[in-house]
C-alpha cells in the first residue's frame, strides 16, 4: 500500500469513526421512544445537545496519549482534530438552546432562575465555561495562561461541562426515561473521567516504574540546550527518529511539570537527548537543570518520522529549534550509512543561532546531503540565501522528481504555513508532507 493509499484510508477511518462514536448514542438514546412528537425543529434541537454532549466526551479519548493509535496525518494532525472537535462540540451545544428557544419561547424558562435556580445556572454556567474552554484552548498564550496550570483548569472544566450536560438530559428525561438510556450516558461519562484519569494518574505511576537521571546539559547555541538523560535501573526507550517523548524532571512522576520535546539523539544511541530552546514556562530554566536530577519519560509518540521507503529522496525545511527531530533523524541515518538523497533548508536569524551548525557540516562528509542555510540577519560578507524560506528559495534547490519524494516541515507556524503554500501550489500531494510544530496548546 502506498502513501496516497495510507493516508487516505487513515483520513476515511477517523472520520467514520468519529461520526459512529457521536452519533451512535444519539441512535441508541431514540430506540424504542413512546413519547409524542414534539415537531422536527424541537426533536432537532434535542438531537444537536445529544451529539454535542457525545463529542465532548470523545474529546477524552482523542487526548488519551494511547501510543498504538498513530493516524498517519501526525500528532499534529490530531490535534488540530481534537480543537476543531471542541468548537463543533460548542456549536451544537448553542444551536440545541438557540433552535429550542426559537421553536418554542416555554424552553426559555430553562433559563429563568425563578422558575429553577439550580437548573438555569448551571446551564447558564455550563454555556459559558465551555466557551472559555474553547477560547483558551485556541489563546492560552495571548491569555496569559502558564501551560501547567492551563492544563488543570483545562481538565476540571471538561470533566465540569460533560457532568452538567449529562444531569441535564437526565433530569429533562424525555429521551432517556428508560433506566437501560440512563445507564448508557452514565457509563460515556464515567468513561470519559477514567480516561482522564488514566493520563494525569495512571500514566504517572506507570512511568515512575522506570525512572531516568540527567547526565548532562550541553549548550548548543546562546538559548538552546541539549539535555541528556539515561535510564536509572533499566534497559530505556526505544524510539524511532523524529518521535517525541513527554518529560517531567524532578523527585516524582505525578507532577504538572510534564512537557513534549522531540529526541535529538540518533534512535541507536544508548544515551537520549533533547533539544531545546531556553523559552517559555518550563524551558526558560532549562539551563539551571542539575546533573543527576530526576527524570521521567512517556513515549515515544509521533508518526513524524523517516519515510520506509528506501528509495525516497527526502527534502527538510527546518526553522530555528524545528532542527531537532530532523537532527535525530540525520544522526540515526549517518550510523546506519542510510544514502538517500537529503536535501535540508534552515532559517535562523543569524549565523550564532544556527543550532548543530559544525555537525551539519560534517554530516554533510557522511551523508547524501545538502544543507541550505537561510538567514535573516547574515554576516556582511555571507554569499548564501537571505530572508526567509519562501517559494523563490524552494524553486532554486527542490528535486524536480515530485513522484518519490518525502516532505519534512518544522519551525514556526508562519514559516510551515508558507512552505506548505508553495508546495500545495506546486501540485504536492498532502500524504506527501510531514509537518509537525509540537504547538500542544
Amino acid at each position: 500500500m502506498n502513501d496516497k493509499h495510507i493516508f487516505l484510508n487513515s483520513i476515511f477511518v477517523w472520520s467514520s469513526l468519529f461520526l459512529i462514536v457521536v452519533i451512535l448514542p444519539l441512535y441508541l438514546t431514540s430506540l424504542n421512544h413512546t413519547l409524542p412528537d414534539r415537531g422536527f425543529w424541537i426533536e432537532f434541537g434535542s438531537g444537536l445537545g445529544f451529539v454535542g454532549l457525545a463529542i465532548m466526551i470523545l474529546q477524552f479519548l482523542l487526548t488519551a496519549r494511547f501510543r498504538n493509535i498513530k493516524p498517519s496525518f501526525g500528532h499534529d494532525g490530531l490535534l488540530y482534530f481534537h480543537r476543531q472537535a471542541g468548537l463543533i462540540a460548542w456549536l451544537f451545544v448553542l444551536g440545541h438552546f438557540i433552535i429550542l428557544f426559537l421553536a418554542n419561547n416555554e424552553f426559555i424558562a430553562y433559563l429563568d432562575p425563578r422558575v429553577n435556580a439550580p437548573r438555569s445556572i448551571s446551564l447558564i454556567f455550563v454555556v459559558i465555561l465551555l466557551t472559555l474552554l474553547l477560547a483558551s484552548s485556541f489563546w492560552r498564550k495571548k491569555f496569559g495562561l502558564t501551560y501547567e496550570w492551563w492544563r488543570i483548569t483545562h481538565g476540571i472544566a471538561a470533566v465540569t461541562v460533560i457532568v452538567i450536560g449529562l444531569g441535564h438530559s437526565l433530569m429533562v428525561d424525555h429521551y432517556t426515561s428508560d433506566l437501560w438510556k440512563k445507564g448508557l450516558w452514565i457509563l460515556l461519562t464515567g468513561g470519559a473521567m477514567l480516561l482522564l484519569l488514566h493520563v494525569r494518574l495512571g500514566k504517572p505511576y506507570q512511568i515512575s516504574k522506570f525512572p531516568y537521571k540527567v547526565t548532562g546539559l550541553k549548550s548548543e547555541t546562546q538559548d538552546v540546550w541539549t539535555l541528556e538523560i539515561e535510564p536509572d535501573g533499566h534497559k530505556g526507550m526505544d524510539f524511532e527518529a523524529g518521535q517525541f517523548a513527554w518529560i517531567t524532571l524532578g523527585d516524582t512522576s505525578f507532577s504538572l511539570q510534564q512537557h513534549p520535546f522531540s529526541f535529538s539523539s540518533s534512535a541507536d544511541d544508548e544515551t537520549l537527548q533533547f533539544t531545546m530552546k531556553e523559552l517559555g514556562d518550563f524551558t526558560g530554566a532549562i539551563s539551571s537543570v542539575e546533573i543527576g536530577t530526576p527524570a521521567y519519560l512517556e513515549g515515544p509518540y509521533g508518526t513524524y518520522t523517516l519515510p520506509p521507503d528506501p528509495s525516497a529522496k527526502i527534502v527538510f525545511f527546518a526553522g530555528g529549534i524545528g532542527i531537532t527531530p530532523i537532527i535525530s533523524m540525520l544522526r540515526t541515518m549517518s550510523d546506519r550509512n542510510d544514502q538517500r538523497e537529503i536535501l535540508l533548508l534552515y532559517g535562523n536569524k543569524d549565523l550564532e543561532t544556527i543550532a548543530f551548525r559544525y555537525e551539519l557540516e560534517k554530516l554533510q562528509e557522511t551523508l547524501n546531503l545538502k544543507v541550505i542555510h537561510v538567514l535573516e540577519e547574515p554576516p556582511e560578507e555571507w554569499d548564501g540565501e537571505k530572508g526567509f524560506i519562501n517559494k523563490e528559495i524552494m524553486s532554486r534547490y527542490l528535486f524536480d522528481d515530485s513522484e518519490n519524494i518525502a516532505y519534512y516541515i518544522n519551525g514556526p507556524p508562519v514559516m510551515q504555513k508558507a512552505i506548505e503554500s508553495a508546495l500545495t501550489d506546486w501540485n504536492v500531494p498532502l500524504w506527501r508532507l510531514n509537518s509537525e510544530s509540537f504547538e500542544i496548546v
